[in-house]
């Protein structure tokens, strides 16, 4: 994931959702992103995440949550954006889920007028696509200045974070952007011989730890080593030596 702080304009200069004590922790957050990035399926991970869903459903299914209209269900793409409240600690997100084609941009248009901050999701495998060079233009024009830049299907074959970035840089959308965590594919160096997708943990560089998942999907976190004595002790950590 990487984070993105624009400075807007002096007239496109915007205040939290309101300066109201009872409403302090409400914050209006978009996902925006070209057609099939995975920003349905996102959302879907985050209110299972939060306990607004006790399980997640499927595009493929047309059983998502924020895809309700028949004609979302049966072909598979958001056409109209749709607001689901998501708590997390003391805060509360309004989470808008918009859609990527562009026959529906005026969805992300009106999105950008109310949003605090917003989710760029990017194709790991495809890098920036058209759509996404048209949201962020969006948000440009709206003024929104916090973005986190969501570099998603990084367990697809050819994904690449490091395309991905060059991919950001080249098409010109920031010219800093910060990784806040890095993807690791395997913690068995053999995997990489038969180039098998997936993920199997994340180094999280804001708190510094490795993040390991098992075979249940449950995530362990360890501190991340900064001496030869503390990285011998992470046994998952694969040595140097041939």
């Amino acid at each position: 994931m990487l984070r993105c702080r624009l400075s807007p304009s002096p007239f496109l200069r915007r205040a939290y959702a309101t300066a109201a004590n009872d409403a302090s922790n409400i914050r209006n957050m978009a996902l925006v992103a070209h057609i099939d990035s995975g920003k349905t399926t996102l959302t879907e991970s985050i209110l299972l995440r939060s306990s607004y869903l006790s399980a997640s459903g499927s595009v493929d299914t047309g059983s998502t949550t924020t895809d309700f209209l028949p004609a979302e269900r049966e072909r598979g793409i958001t056409i109209q954006s749709a607001s689901i409240p998501v708590k997390w600690n003391k805060w509360t997100f309004n989470l808008i889920d918009t859609p990527g084609h562009a026959d529906f941009g005026m969805e992300v248009e009106s999105a950008s007028r109310v949003v605090d901050g917003a989710v760029v999701l990017m194709d790991s495998v495809e890098g920036v696509e058209a759509q996404t060079k048209g949201v962020w233009r969006q948000l440009d024009r709206y003024g929104v200045a916090t973005r986190l830049v969501f570099l998603n299907k990084l367990d697809r074959p050819g994904a690449s974070f490091g395309s991905s970035l060059r991919s950001l840089l080249t098409h010109r959308l920031h010219q800093h952007p910060l990784a806040l965590t890095l993807p690791i594919a395997s913690f068995d160096p053999k995997d990489y011989q038969h180039a098998e997708p997936g993920i199997q943990g994340i180094v999280d560089l804001v708190k510094w730890e490795v993040w390991r998942w098992d075979e249940n999907g449950e995530a362990k976190r360890y501190p991340l080593p900064t001496d030869v004595q503390e990285l011998e002790k992470l046994s998952f950590l694969p040595s140097d030596t041939p």
